[in-house]
């Protein structure tokens, strides 16, 4: 038994079953019969008649639908109509081709005709897509006066059959009269087919299991349906989020809003539409506002309201939209000029405003806190202008002496100048050790007979090898380093590394290895109260760490290089003797450093 589908599509242009008949015969009684079966189930449910019916070109369904449904119109299957005529006219135009050819004495090739063909094909094309009654006209005649008399026979099919009995269900101009949303051709149907008859898989059941696997289908399709249109209902594309669409968000389909912005981006194309008169089929057959109606509502900065659609792109639920109007755009004074516009810093409380305490600047040539390398406050100011330095007199008040001596690792000072990047390597044995004393003379003479009560504290001294000294060492370094630049240049720690050779940063596992108790430990315990290593310490550790590698691989490539006898096994207590060694040697190297005061 043949079984009949009919089928619809929802506001979000995806296809559901109506309803199912299997049929005794394809007669005209037959689907009078199940479109009448159709009707009463639209009547009970309070469900409003269609308006458009698409069908193939099968004569009994269309009569049967006039009589049934007579206030409904019926349009044919573009698709249908298409390959109809590619059946029907393409061998008899093949072979009047040749024969024209073989009479002609001309040989043509099966290119030539499938070319010849395509050109006739096109134009069948053109006359069902005319947009108006005149370009029908124009159109048809060009077609007949270019293919009569070789090819009457196929230009007489396309009359007698297709454009006189049917033209107004296939052209364009007529078809765009009606309320079809785009929908010309029967593919949903032919969709739901295969979607059927991937749940039947049989052509052998009863009707009770037809029944049972169609049913167990459209449960599976409603399903999809309600999901799709709750998702749309409480979501919103990107593109779709201007004001123009502000009172219809959620109460209309994507698909309906998409296409309305596709009529928006024709507004400012060159050639638009809107320059040109309404024709007055967009609205009728989509049932959307066409180009010039939004760029009215653009003009006077409206939204679109619901009635500008079609009652078919609606969603299924209650109340009525309110229109939201867009808050006034208040310019606010910018409080904070460092933070950009762009930024997504919180704005400062009151009271964080009160109590915030500015940190003081850090001058990048001297080092200095509390100045910049351009104050006046800065001693390195004018160091490039000066042959010589400033020398400072100390005041005739002074009564005390201050000597601080600093220890430090570093090169002589000519080979300092020459080559940069060898203050910072302070760990081989051509180096030597400086010392540095800033002494301030007064004009009175001090006491050598000082009481054990005013002697001061002996200060805690410290290995070379232990965290404070490698950081002063460093320290020292880069203070040398900056000394050698131009007063013009920046000092920074990242372009003294940078000429140093040394990384400007390390991984975030480099610095949680020196932090082991058996490296640098989690606090300095040195200083008064304990606190934590700053990063620039730990970076410091890890440059010596691994410069001291460094140093102990070239010590042993060079034993085994010279005595290859180094290479056999000596036992862990030789091994333990030679770092003895050689941590006395580095000791005797760089001494033992001692904190100012």
């Amino acid at each position: 038994m043949p079984l009949f589908e009919m089928i619809g599509f929802d506001a979000c242009q995806r296809s559901f079953c109506i309803a199912f008949a299997f049929l005794s015969g394809e007669t005209e009684d037959d689907y009078e019969w199940v479109l009448g079966r159709l009707r009463s189930l639209y009547t009970s449910c309070n469900i409003r008649l269609p308006s458009v019916i698409l069908t193939d070109r099968c004569l009994a369904c269309i009569n049967a639908s006039k009589l049934v449904f007579c206030n409904a119109v019926s349009l044919l299957c573009l698709w249908h109509a298409n390959k109809a005529v590619l059946a029907h006219c393409l061998p008899i135009f093949t072979a009047q081709e040749r024969l024209l050819a073989k009479l002609s004495s001309i040989q043509i090739t099966d290119k030539e005709v499938s070319s010849r063909w395509k050109e006739f094909y096109t134009g069948w094309h053109g006359i069902i897509s005319s947009s108006t009654e005149s370009d029908y006209k124009d159109r048809l005649a060009a077609f007949e006066k270019k293919y009569i008399p070789d090819h009457v026979e196929e230009v007489a099919y396309i009359k007698e059959v297709w454009l006189e009995p049917y033209k107004e269900k296939l052209v364009k101009a007529w078809v765009d009269l009606h309320a079809h949303f785009g929908n010309v051709v029967t593919s949903r149907v032919e969709g739901i087919h295969a979607l059927i008859k991937a749940y039947l898989k049989t052509s052998q059941l009863d009707l009770f299991e037809a029944w049972r696997t169609i049913r167990h289908a459209i449960l599976n399709q409603l399903y999809e349906l309600t999901y799709h249109q709750s998702y749309q209902q409480t979501q919103m594309p990107l593109g779709l989020s201007g004001s123009l669409y502000s009172a219809v968000r959620g109460w209309v389909s994507f698909e309906a809003l998409r296409k309305v912005d596709e009529q928006r981006e024709l507004i400012y194309k060159d050639d638009s539409p809107a320059l040109r008169p309404c024709t007055g089929k967009f609205t009728p057959s989509y049932g959307l506002p066409c180009v010039h109606r939004i760029k009215e509502l653009l003009d006077a900065k409206q939204p679109l309201s619901l009635e500008e659609f079609h009652t078919q792109w609606h969603y299924k639920r209650d109340g009525q939209p309110i229109h939201l109007i867009e808050p006034q755009r208040i310019e606010r004074r910018k409080e904070n000029p460092r933070v950009a516009e762009s930024s997504t810093q919180r704005c400062a409380s009151a009271f964080e405003e009160v109590n915030h305490q500015r940190r003081p600047p850090k001058c990048s040539s001297c080092g200095g806190v509390g100045h910049t390398r351009v104050s006046k406050s800065c001693p390195n100011r004018y160091q490039g202008l000066l042959s010589e330095p400033a020398v400072v007199e100390p005041a005739s008040d002074i009564t005390t002496t201050s000597q601080t001596t600093e220890q430090i690792v570093g090169r002589a000072d000519d080979q300092l100048l020459s080559q940069p990047q060898a203050v910072h390597r302070a760990l081989s044995p051509a180096q030597s050790v400086i010392e540095v004393a800033n002494a301030a003379s007064s004009s009175q003479p001090v006491s050598q007979d000082m009481s054990p009560q005013t002697s001061p504290q002996a200060s805690p001294q410290y290995r070379y090898d232990s965290p404070e000294a490698i950081y002063r060492r460093y320290t020292a370094s880069r203070r040398k380093w900056y000394d050698c630049q131009s007063h013009r240049s920046k000092r920074t720690d990242r372009l003294y590394r940078k000429a140093m050779g040394l990384p400007p940063r390390y991984k975030k596992a480099d610095y949680n290895w020196c932090l082991d108790w058996k490296e640098m430990g989690q606090l300095c315990k040195t200083t008064g109260k304990p606190r934590k290593w700053t990063k620039e310490e730990m970076t410091a550790y890890i440059d010596w760490s691994r410069a001291e590698d460094q140093r102990v691989d070239a010590i042993v490539a060079n034993e085994i290089k010279h005595n290859p006898q180094e290479r056999t096994r000596r036992g862990f207590g030789a091994i333990w003797r030679q770092i003895e060694q050689d941590s006395r040697e580095q000791q005797a190297l760089h001494g033992t450093i001692t904190p100012n005061a």
